[in-house]
């Protein structure tokens, strides 16, 4: 069977560097950094028999990886720094796809300056995303995007419980195949009063210009969102809730209604947590990939979003559940999402999912991780429904404190509504793991 093989073009990072920084930051000591760091590399081969995930014939397939995880965190008076990121390089032995890597990235910086008066953010998430919700999500069906965002933002306490702020952002969004780069400028005033000790209400005003690049097929527009916050935190709550009006200006075009989100944060106990974000507002095709990345444990990941850059109504709630005592862990989570748009109702459609994954440490060496998720896609003006169940199985050996050995098998069905887009592959991993010493 013949498949379009594709290219992928775009890097966090050039490939000739790659060596000399991994080494750098796998074999150093962490107290050279004086930050936490964790950090994998890994290598493996994998047999799938059906790597395009065709309904009509099979694609068997022999792939080639290596790769590596790396997680930054580093929080001091003046600086907030988080850094997720995952890369993987995959050869296929029969050229059923061209090489590729698979990559993402989610960085997060805050550095504090005059006392806390201005913060300087930085916000990066580098990913990949299918091109096609419609098609099977296969190599060929993903494009690499990356959303970056920096600016400063201005805190001015007026006395002991009452403050003001602004904030002016830049951002850039960049697809690797559709021309729907964009970027945009946003512009925020608040004014807040401390209620307590642990809560604070604000009047907040955002405006969000979104304009499209020469030559992209897309109607520039503005976002502009009104709302009262309310935000609590203490020794087990983190919570802040977004009440209030938004109002969506496209050309021809026009939108409002009411703004909801909502962030929660649970700390049921010493090891145990809950997280609940909800919502209802307008998004679009960069924002959801965002949106999906930071909250998603694996960057790398590819996104399914809406194939259109037109604005959308995002209806949303997810909760997750994690249990980790010493030798076990588990991470429960579900979540339902609507799309809505107001020109293009053959992309409205419907989402929920549940997946469950379970860890656990079987002996000093052994350990082994199983996972099942199911993810329903209703299409509700076309009359298409996609049901995907997924599954894998981990057992692993240590050999010693830094190396592993790991087989893997996945499993993945899609029953469609649309017979031909019918589906299912199994794939086999034999991987090797490198875990420095001082990360564990």
């Amino acid at each position: 069977m013949a498949v379009k093989k594709t290219i992928r073009k775009i890097h966090l990072i050039p490939l000739r560097k790659l060596p000399l920084i991994l080494s750098v930051i796998l074999f150093a000591s962490p107290a050279v950094f004086a930050v936490e760091i964790e950090a994998e590399l890994r290598a493996g081969i994998a047999e799938s028999d059906n790597i395009a995930r065709t309904s009509s014939t099979s694609s068997d397939e022999t792939i080639r990886t290596g790769g590596f995880s790396l997680s930054i965190l580093q929080q001091t008076r003046t600086l907030d720094l988080e850094l997720r990121s995952e890369a993987d390089y995959l050869d296929y032995e029969n050229d059923t796809f061209d090489e590729e890597w698979i990559s993402g990235a989610s960085l997060s910086l805050a550095y504090r300056m005059f006392d806390g008066a201005v913060t300087w953010t930085l916000l990066d998430n580098y990913g990949q995303q299918l091109i096609d919700p419609l098609a099977s999500p296969n190599p060929g069906n993903r494009e690499n995007i990356n959303y970056l965002t920096t600016g400063p933002s201005l805190s001015l306490q007026l006395d002991a419980r009452h403050g003001i702020g602004a904030d002016v952002t830049y951002s850039t969004v960049d697809y690797e195949e559709r021309p729907i780069d964009n970027d945009r400028m946003r512009y925020g005033l608040w004014f807040a009063r401390q209620m307590n000790s642990e809560s604070q209400i604000s009047l907040n005003v955002t405006s969000e210009d979104i304009e499209f690049a020469v030559g992209g097929f897309a109607n520039d527009y503005n976002v502009l969102e009104t709302f009262v916050r309310y935000s609590r935190t203490n020794n087990r709550n983190t919570f802040s809730v977004d009440l209030g009006y938004t109002e969506i200006d496209v050309p021809a075009l026009g939108g409002s209604g009411q703004l909801i989100r909502i962030d929660w944060l649970r700390n049921i106990s010493d090891i145990s947590t809950l997280t609940l974000v909800a919502g209802s507002r307008f998004s679009d095709n960069g924002d959801i990939f965002r949106f999906l990345q930071l909250n998603n444990p694996r960057t790398a990941t590819a996104a399914d979003a809406p194939a259109t850059s037109q604005p959308f109504r995002f209806n949303f709630a997810f909760l997750n559940y994690n249990f980790a005592p010493n030798r076990t862990s588990l991470r429960l989570t579900t979540g339902y999402s609507t799309e809505e748009f107001e020109t293009m109702p053959d992309e409205d459609r419907e989402i929920l999912n549940v997946s469950l994954i379970l860890s656990r440490d079987i002996s000093r060496n052994l350990f082994g991780t199983a996972g099942v998720r199911f993810n329903r896609r209703d299409f509700t003006f076309i009359n298409r429904k996609d049901d995907d169940l997924s599954a894998s199985v981990v057992l692993g050996y240590r050999l010693g404190t830094s190396f592993s050995l790991q087989a893997e098998q996945q499993f993945l069905r899609r029953n469609s509504s649309v017979a031909i887009r019918d589906f299912e592959e199994n794939r086999t991993i034999f991987r090797i793991t490198y875990t420095p010493q001082w990360t564990r």
